[in-house]
Protein backbone atom coordinates (compact mmCIF):
# COMPACT_ATOMS: atom_id res chain seq x y z
CA UNK A 1 0.00 0.00 0.00
CA UNK A 2 1.18 3.32 -0.11
CA UNK A 3 -1.04 7.10 0.26
CA UNK A 4 -4.21 6.92 -1.88
CA UNK A 5 -3.13 3.19 -3.13
CA UNK A 6 -4.96 -0.01 -2.31
CA UNK A 7 -5.71 -3.59 -3.07
CA UNK A 8 -8.40 -4.89 -0.61
CA UNK A 9 -10.54 -7.86 -0.53
CA UNK A 10 -14.30 -7.40 -2.42
CA UNK A 11 -13.03 -4.66 -4.75
CA UNK A 12 -13.24 -1.98 -1.95
CA UNK A 13 -9.93 -1.07 -3.05
CA UNK A 14 -8.47 1.11 -5.71
CA UNK A 15 -5.28 -0.46 -7.24
CA UNK A 16 -4.37 -3.78 -8.89
CA UNK A 17 -3.02 -6.71 -7.57
CA UNK A 18 -0.85 -9.03 -9.42
CA UNK A 19 1.53 -12.35 -8.59
CA UNK A 20 4.84 -11.94 -10.53
CA UNK A 21 6.86 -15.41 -11.83
CA UNK A 22 9.47 -15.59 -14.08
CA UNK A 23 8.37 -14.61 -17.46
CA UNK A 24 4.86 -14.88 -15.71
CA UNK A 25 2.92 -11.60 -14.71
CA UNK A 26 -1.00 -12.57 -13.31
CA UNK A 27 -3.29 -9.83 -12.60
CA UNK A 28 -5.79 -10.41 -9.83
CA UNK A 29 -9.34 -9.24 -11.36
CA UNK A 30 -10.83 -6.20 -10.36
CA UNK A 31 -14.19 -5.13 -11.36
CA UNK A 32 -13.37 -1.07 -11.60
CA UNK A 33 -10.10 -2.77 -14.34
CA UNK A 34 -12.05 -3.49 -17.82
CA UNK A 35 -9.58 -5.77 -19.98
CA UNK A 36 -8.69 -2.75 -22.22
CA UNK A 37 -7.53 -0.23 -19.36
CA UNK A 38 -5.65 -3.14 -17.77
CA UNK A 39 -3.72 -4.03 -21.45
CA UNK A 40 -2.87 -0.29 -21.35
CA UNK A 41 -1.34 -0.13 -18.11
CA UNK A 42 0.81 -3.19 -18.73
CA UNK A 43 1.69 -2.16 -21.77
CA UNK A 44 2.72 1.07 -20.26
CA UNK A 45 4.58 -0.53 -17.17
CA UNK A 46 6.60 -2.64 -19.83
CA UNK A 47 7.63 0.03 -22.11
CA UNK A 48 9.40 1.50 -19.01
CA UNK A 49 13.03 1.30 -18.79
CA UNK A 50 13.73 -0.38 -15.44
CA UNK A 51 10.79 -2.88 -16.06
CA UNK A 52 11.74 -3.87 -19.92
CA UNK A 53 12.06 -7.50 -18.61
CA UNK A 54 8.29 -7.54 -18.94
CA UNK A 55 8.08 -7.20 -22.95
CA UNK A 56 9.24 -11.18 -22.75
CA UNK A 57 6.37 -12.34 -20.10
CA UNK A 58 3.22 -13.80 -20.51
CA UNK A 59 -0.11 -12.19 -18.86
CA UNK A 60 -3.12 -13.13 -17.60
CA UNK A 61 -5.94 -10.89 -16.11
CA UNK A 62 -9.30 -12.77 -14.33
CA UNK A 63 -7.01 -15.99 -15.30
CA UNK A 64 -7.60 -15.15 -19.56
CA UNK A 65 -4.61 -14.46 -21.12
CA UNK A 66 -4.00 -10.43 -21.95
CA UNK A 67 -1.85 -8.91 -24.59
CA UNK A 68 -0.53 -5.37 -23.50
CA UNK A 69 -1.74 -2.47 -25.62
CA UNK A 70 0.56 0.70 -26.69
CA UNK A 71 -1.51 3.48 -24.70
Amino acid sequence: KAPGISYEDNYKGNALAAMIAPGKFEIRFHTAFPDANVATIVAAMANTDHLAVLKSSTFTYQGRPISPRPP
